[in-house]
């Protein structure tokens, strides 16, 4: 195939590649989404914990997490995106490392915090660098294209790496953390190529406006055009992140008699599915209406997490696909 056509080729799938700080954002992407643990990270930390001390440690997590959304986001104010997403990366890639070398529990608490650290400073700095990025070069109005692009990279990737996690876990019960690591690594070194956009002045963070934002967003929240949507947005979004990330979803694949293996192939269908529902989305939108579509899903997912309770075996693999089916496309839709 001759170099033009294959460089239209290219920019068809994965728009403005030919911009570098978009083509490194599709890079960090396919690093962000490299789950190569994904169906045996749960086999590897049972070697040191109990489901309890998983459990606790999974809450402590999402609160240091939560926690860290303040500070990271002054830092990437003080320092710039670029520097944010560069920071990002490595201490992603050195937190994985450290989870994959641990032997004791605490090396796996240790690297998981870092994690926690290194998603937060990712956090909305990746979205808003492309952004800014396609508005220094007055191409703000397909940034939709992008993050369609965007996503579909990230669903490529994650199918993927799953299968191929499951064939590492077999060779090395540390190899899924140690080459995540490595991966996110690679992603630190595409980050350095990052510049940062000249668009308008460099905002200053402040803590006062931080919590003003937060004010006006919760307010926005409360006005009656948008009553009906959110509680099912709230209860669609919340109980996905709470199954999704952290022990509950592989816990009740280990109740169904699931084993890293199946739980790779289980992980890697279900995307497979999502990849095709999001593709019906718009035209199911348009013929459902988004308060019904919402309603539906969110009764799916009630019955996936109703089913998961009955002693299923080979079968709750149903539940597992339905609460997929039912959360994801919200969430990259």
């Amino acid at each position: 195939m001759p170099i033009p056509s294959l460089r239209r080729h290219i920019l068809r799938v994965l728009p403005y590649a030919d911009i570098p700080n978009i083509r490194v954002n599709y890079l960090m992407t396919a690093a962000e989404s490299a789950v190569f643990i994904g169906g045996n990270w749960i086999f590897f930390w049972q070697l040191f914990m109990t489901f309890g001390q998983l459990g606790l440690t999974d809450a402590l997590g999402f609160a240091f997490g939560l926690f860290m959304e303040v500070p990271t986001g002054a830092l990437a104010d003080i320092i710039g995106k670029r520097w944010t997403l560069r920071a990002a990366m490595l201490i992603n890639g050195l937190g994985y490392l450290v989870m994959g070398s641990a032997t004791s529990a605490s090396g796996l608490i240790a690297g998981f915090l870092m994690f926690q650290v290194g998603i937060a400073l990712y956090s909305g700095a990746a979205e808003a660098m492309t952004y800014d990025t396609l508005k220094e070069y007055k191409l703000e109005y397909d940034y939709d294209r992008v993050a369609a692009a965007d996503s579909s990279v990230s669903l490529v990737t994650i199918m993927l790496c799953i299968l191929i996690g499951a064939w590492m876990y077999q060779v090395d019960v540390r190899m899924p953390h140690l080459i995540r690591g490595v991966v996110y690594l690679l992603g630190f070194v595409a980050a350095l190529r990052l510049t940062e956009p000249k668009v308008g002045e460099p905002a200053r963070f402040m803590l006062r406006g931080y919590f003003a934002q937060l004010a006006t967003g919760a307010r926005e929240l409360i006005k009656p055009h948008l009553r009906m949507f959110v509680p099912l947005m709230f209860g669609l979004t919340g109980v996905f992140f709470i199954y999704s990330w952290g022990i509950v979803q592989p816990a009740v694949a280990i109740s169904f008699g699931f084993g890293p293996d199946a739980q790779a192939i289980i992980a890697s269908s279900a995307y497979v599915v999502i990849a095709v529902i999001i593709r019906f989305l718009p035209a199911l939108r348009r013929r459902l209406g988004d308060i019904t579509g919402l309603t539906l899903v969110n009764f799916g997912m009630f019955a996936a997490l109703l089913l998961m309770t009955a002693p299923l075996g080979a079968w709750g693999v149903l539940p597992l696909l339905l609460m997929h089916m039912a959360a994801r496309p919200r969430a990259h839709g």
